[in-house]
């Protein structure tokens, strides 16, 4: 067929392999087998310049995380330490570009796998802060409240946490998927229920000496 890009001359589809879409190659290989070396370089420079800016928008509000958290007494107070010129959390922005490094050298499906479930558990955890407030602290003063009490909440709480469950099952049953991500997993839940009782006693000492 002739091109109206170039008249006279022949086109011809390049094969385009069916295995080169995977979690290491994606875009710029496929860009690479169209459109020959240059447009697959030229697209994973963007996708670098694209990732990077994303990385560094993001890991500027996740540093504000463990910066609020030290302030409130439940993480180390060194992480509240900011900049005096420009009040940036140093200390916890330096915390998280280490964690991001150390997660980063994962394959991106183990991060995948990773994020789901701990998604998944803070997910539960939410819906269960929603059904305990509303039944010691009815009369708290709220934006808007769910109506239908009790049972309302929990056909709420059940339908999407059966969703994520069958989401988990299958992440956990896929033939690459590795069981070491449960301890990942199961470390982040246990620090945070340390912290928690630390706070609890920390408080709870506090106001005795008051």
């Amino acid at each position: 067929p002739r091109s109206w890009l170039h008249p006279g001359r022949s086109y011809r589809h390049r094969p385009v392999s069916s295995d080169v879409w995977n979690e290491s190659a994606g875009f710029p290989a496929l860009a690479q087998q169209v459109g020959g070396p240059m447009l697959g370089t030229l697209l994973a420079v963007a996708a670098l310049v694209s990732a990077w800016s994303l990385f560094n928008s993001q890991i500027l509000y996740a540093s504000r995380l463990p910066y609020a958290m030290a302030v409130d007494g439940w993480l180390p107070s060194v992480l509240s330490k900011t900049n005096e010129k420009t009040a940036v959390p140093t200390t916890a922005l330096v915390v998280c570009c280490f964690f991001a490094a150390l997660f980063a050298a994962l394959p991106f499906g183990k991060l995948v796998v990773i994020d789901i479930l701990l998604y998944s558990a803070e997910i539960f955890l939410e819906f269960i802060a929603l059904i305990v407030l509303r039944r010691t602290e009815p009369d708290l003063a709220r934006p808007f409240r769910i109506r239908g009490g009790i049972v309302v909440l929990v056909i709420i709480t059940i339908l999407p946490m059966s969703f994520a469950a069958t989401v988990i099952w299958a992440t956990l049953t896929d033939a690459e998927t590795d069981l070491r991500h449960l301890g990942v997993v199961a470390a982040a839940l246990i620090s945070g229920v340390i912290l928690y009782f630390i706070r609890k006693r920390k408080v709870s000492a506090t106001a005795a000496e008051v």
